[in-house]
């Protein structure tokens, strides 16, 4: 199925699939974007923001790699924060 042309309404399940999958990939990239941002904040060392961007790409799309870099920054900002 090409994912850039929209099926006719008449198609039905077919319509309904592309739509489910365009939801999808529309929010895995919503929340690799507000990663990117999480990770932008880590080269500025401003753990809070980036915390935040990277809580916000976990509510998108929870990727492992994301949950991953959260908590190395979570770890780290209690050894800078205490």
């Amino acid at each position: 199925m090409d994912v850039f042309r929209t099926p006719p309404v008449s198609e039905g399940d077919s319509s309904r699939v592309w739509c489910a999958d365009a939801f999808r990939l529309s929010l895995v990239s919503v929340g690799r974007a507000l990663a990117r941002c999480g990770n932008a904040y880590i080269k500025k060392n401003d753990l809070e923001q980036a915390m935040i961007f990277f809580n916000k790409s976990m509510s998108e799309h929870r990727d492992p790699a994301v949950v991953k870099k959260a908590l190395e920054v979570s770890e780290l900002s209690k050894l800078v924060f205490t």
